[in-house]
């Protein structure tokens, strides 16, 4: 999306256009700047704007709403956002292709699309063509998750791992759709099980065997830093662990060399 973003000041006066959409102002850009927001904005939109700003700069929250222009079936995004004392601005987002993809993307999810339902779950998780919804975003993410995409089960993980977006915490059922991703060759996944297993956490008990197992997975996908970090914590945890400990751990290891299904 080409978002057009105005800077006004308190005073409602125009300081600056940035990006596309530039059609939106009643005057070229080059010459809005400097004039008062009624000179160069809609009739129709100026009073909501003017107070939109005025409450922004006096509570210093981001402010939104949405706009459909008379006599078009394009539909915009208004975000107000405080940027210094005296600077405010406003980024205008054409949120019409986001609602029709919405629609398109729940017709396929009704037929059982994982991906089709992935895309809904980062839409309503980002308010995107939807309205912010973090239950509708995680019901979303379980029935992608459940039909086997793995960015939906990394994320839906990562969400029982963390406690936040309205679910509980609940580390065994991270680990769950953890493990489901990381079947799937999913190294970031991979690599989550291997801290949450060299470290242990809320009940789950520290086993430095798998925690090696799944570090050295992820270290032959991840690339660059984050490889790197992969390989040091393979370093660290190999360095706490018994001969018979690195034993076991190389004996996981050729079990999900020759089974990726197997590996738990």
């Amino acid at each position: 999306m080409n978002d057009l973003t105005l800077q006004f000041n308190t005073r409602g006066t125009l300081l600056g256009v940035k990006g596309g959409m530039e059609n939106n102002l009643l005057a070229p850009s080059g010459e809005c700047v400097g004039k008062d927001i009624r000179d160069i904005m809609p009739a129709d939109i100026v009073e909501s704007m003017t107070s939109y700003i005025e409450k922004a700069f006096r509570t210093g929250e981001l402010q939104s709403f949405e706009y459909q222009p008379r006599l078009s079936d394009s539909q915009f995004e208004l975000r107000f956002l405080v940027t210094g004392d005296d600077t405010l601005s406003v980024i205008i987002t054409n949120i019409s292709d986001y609602k029709q993809a919405a629609e398109w993307y729940r017709k396929a999810a009704s037929r059982n699309s994982p991906e089709a339902q992935y895309s809904m779950a980062l839409m309503y998780s980002a308010g995107k063509g939807v309205p912010k919804d973090m239950k509708q975003a995680v019901d979303w993410y379980r029935k992608a998750a459940d039909n086997g995409h793995d960015s939906a089960q990394l994320n839906l993980g990562a969400m029982y791992y963390t406690g936040d977006q309205g679910i509980p915490k609940n580390v065994p059922e991270a680990i769950k759709y953890f493990r489901m991703a990381a079947q799937q060759l999913n190294a970031r996944a991979q690599f989550n099980l291997g801290q949450i297993y060299g470290n242990g956490d809320d009940g789950v008990p520290q086993n430095l065997p798998r925690a090696l197992m799944w570090f050295g997975a992820a270290s032959t996908r991840l690339v660059g830093e984050q490889q790197k970090i992969a390989k040091e914590n393979m370093a660290e945890v190999a360095r706490a662990m018994s001969p018979d400990q690195l034993k076991e751990a190389q004996a996981l290891a050729r079990q999900c060399d020759s089974d990726f299904a197997k590996c738990e």
